[in-house]
């Protein structure tokens, strides 16, 4: 057994999908599986939600080919076009987002020699200033070299929502850019927390969720998919002014027993959750006590009583009633519970929770 495991839980993610699909009936889902999904390990989530979704996302061409090795369902890059690469998306049906004039000029010129045709969304920007459409004279324009090319198929118009508060004055631009076009599109703007406010209510609306399907965001009783666990390698009794790992800046106050454990920051466990953090051992909080280092970490256990090399210990996820979120993580390191949850990415799944 992998001194360092990850464990995907499918009925969570199963679970969250269903309080997602029950507040919207109405609309077709886009799984967002870009950054293996979240960390989460793209081929295990598509196969758990291949039956149940209409759209999987991804952000490149990579993740795209990847993607479609594991399921028939349509495919959506969000991110830029690599055009070396074109036409072996296309080949794959894979469909595309256009940004600019420029994308879908290129796209053309590429068909028209191929033959082939290419289904494309189109990406307009109404207010985060990143990626898209911004100009109505553009967009017309672009609409124009759509309707006299054949091999391009218009699928969909989307944007993304940078803020709650400002989802209201981005929702009223994008239907300002849907009302250029008379085409029936499929129209996506809503994401994991706009869909609980912002509610598109008719099956030509999609809502593209990526966090909440990991059991984060603001859906009501959602459950968190990723457990992580590394193995205790060794124990050390440790007296009161010895000192615990790099440097002289760690001394214990007490005596105390501590484990090691196989995890560090190269695995994702970052260096800012040094002295702030906890693990789980047999349901107890343990602190960590020094430094994290590259590979290992060290935890006070001086109050667990059945600690022995070889069992594990609770990264992310439950042990007993007690449980490690990567909200938990993320308020104690400054940062967001995306970044945590895919700073566990390289991780190997397994199919079984270890003992802990």
């Amino acid at each position: 057994m992998k001194n360092l495991q990850k464990f995907i839980d499918k009925n969570a993610l199963l679970n969250n999908f269903e309080i997602i699909k029950n507040e919207n009936k109405n609309s077709l889902i886009c799984s967002i599986i870009k950054a293996n999904a979240y960390g989460h390990g793209m081929k295990e989530v598509i196969y758990a939600l291949n039956e149940k979704t209409d759209y999987f996302a991804v952000f490149t061409f990579d993740e795209a080919i990847k993607a479609r090795k594991y399921t028939t369902k349509p495919i959506l890059t969000l991110g830029a076009i690599d055009f070396t690469r074109l036409k072996k998306i296309i080949a794959k049906n894979i469909e595309i987002a256009v940004i600019c004039k420029n994308d879908i000029e290129k796209i053309i010129k590429k068909v028209k020699k191929t033959g082939q045709k290419c289904a494309i969304h189109l990406k307009v920007d109404t207010g985060m200033n990143r990626l898209g459409i911004k100009n109505f004279n553009e967009f017309k324009d672009i609409l124009n070299l759509i309707e006299n090319c054949e091999n391009i198929v218009l699928k969909g118009i989307f944007t993304h929502i940078g803020s709650e508060q400002n989802a209201t004055r981005q929702i009223d631009r994008f239907n300002i850019f849907t009302k250029q076009t008379s085409l029936n599109l499929l129209k996506h703007y809503a994401s994991s927390n706009i869909a609980v406010s912002n509610k598109p209510m008719d099956n030509k609306s999609m809502l593209r969720i990526g966090i909440a399907l990991y059991g984060y965001g603001k859906f009501k009783n959602l459950m968190p998919v990723m457990s992580v666990y590394a193995k205790i390698i060794n124990i050390n009794h440790v007296k009161k002014g010895e000192f615990i790992g790099y440097g002289i800046k760690h001394k214990a106050n007490k005596n105390m027993q501590t484990a090691t454990l196989a995890v560090g920051y190269a695995d994702g466990l970052m260096r800012c959750y040094n002295k702030k953090g906890f693990v789980l051992i047999d349901g107890q909080k343990c602190k960590i006590v020094a430094d994290i280092c590259m590979g290992m970490t060290i935890v006070d256990v001086s109050k667990v009583k059945n600690i022995r090399i070889g069992n594990f210990a609770v990264i992310l996820g439950q042990s007993g009633n007690q449980r490690i979120t990567a909200q938990d993580i993320a308020k104690k390191c400054g940062t967001s519970e995306y970044e945590v949850l895919i700073n566990f990415s390289e991780i190997s799944c397994t199919k079984r929770k270890p003992a802990t």
